[in-house]
């Protein structure tokens, strides 16, 4: 059965009023989390190269202080479906810091096992504009090849996402938008570990702006999808809202394609979580209405899951 998820930020952190909070979610209809360990990242780091904190610690001090976060997860039977390590995970000319972001993403993959999440979503980096398609294919290769001796070792699967660049207010492709090539990534990289130890984390909102086909762009990626990232927006900004948020033509049309994109996880006969990437509406919302407010986003995924399931029951009958 598809779990319910929903991502960590915006709604919890892992060090203040996650106990109540996991119960909210509980409440609200949701089984599973995608947990934002990136939010722990300074920023700093990318502006000056400075950093202090979460990362800085011990592995082992970091599970211990996790400690009562997986807890209280599991007490209020919320599993942790999905991990987004710390982006972005590569900065050209800045050999330090990428050292030190392969690090965290080490770490995170030690993250993972503790709190028993197979899916860890590492972006690829994004350096086509600066360095040519070319070096930055080689770079995403080895970036991801070097994870591999820790994601085996943590069980883990790396799952890499569709990405976009802005330029002068124009949304363009980055690595891993164009699907085929995206397949290959993995594929290649599945080849290299020798296991399958990548996979794909889809993300809707990504794919809106860049005015992807949702059916065919599932369909080309089949069973490497291991992880979504649903959100809506304008197929303009990257918003992280609520499905079924944005309309075209004074509502006559949805701004993003779902039933596409529920066609397409039917045909690849997906399973994995309904995960939300929706920290912007949780953010937007007064926290006295967050509990209402899950229980609709919760019921929109049990409503998408059943889909899936419809689809696929009407295809098997024909």
């Amino acid at each position: 059965m598809r779990k319910i998820s929903v991502q960590t930020s915006g709604l919890l952190t892992d060090d203040a009023g996650y106990e109540e909070k996991f119960e909210m979610l509980r409440s609200a209809g949701f089984n599973a989390v995608d947990y934002n360990v990136n939010n722990h990242l300074c920023r700093s780091l990318f502006r000056d190269g400075t950093h202090e904190g979460f990362y800085d610690m011990d592995i082992e001090d970091i599970l211990k202080y996790l400690e009562p976060f997986k807890k209280s997860a599991h007490k209020s039977g919320i599993e942790f479906g999905q991990l987004h390590s710390t982006y972005p995970s590569y900065i050209a000319g800045n050999d330090n810091v990428n050292a030190y972001i392969q690090d965290t993403h080490r770490k995170d993959f030690a993250i993972a096992e503790y709190l028993e999440c197979k899916y860890v979503v590492v972006h690829p980096a994004c350096v086509e504009l600066q360095l040519g398609y070319e070096k930055e294919h080689e770079i995403n290769i080895n970036l991801y090849s070097e994870l591999i001796p820790d994601a085996k070792k943590h069980g883990v699967v790396i799952c890499l996402e569709n990405m976009f660049n802005a330029i002068n207010d124009n949304m363009i492709e980055a690595a891993c938008s164009d699907f085929r090539e995206a397949a290959s990534y993995i594929d290649e990289l599945n080849n290299i570990a020798g296991t399958e130890q990548f996979g794909f984390c889809f993300d809707v909102g990504h794919a809106n702006i860049l005015g992807k086909n949702m059916r065919k762009s599932v369909y080309i990626l089949g069973s490497r999808i291991k992880a979504l990232h649903v959100h809506d927006n304008n197929a303009t900004n990257d918003f992280h809202l609520f499905p079924y948020t944005y309309t075209r033509t004074s509502g006559a049309q949805l701004s993003t394609d779902w039933d596409g994109l529920l066609r397409g996880l039917a045909d690849v006969k997906y399973q994995g979580s309904i995960n939300f990437e929706t920290y912007m509406a949780c953010c937007a919302f007064p926290k006295p209405v967050h509990p209402q407010m899950l229980a609709l986003l919760a019921a929109i995924g049990k409503y998408m899951s059943d889909e899936v399931d419809r689809y696929i029951r009407e295809d098997s009958e024909k």
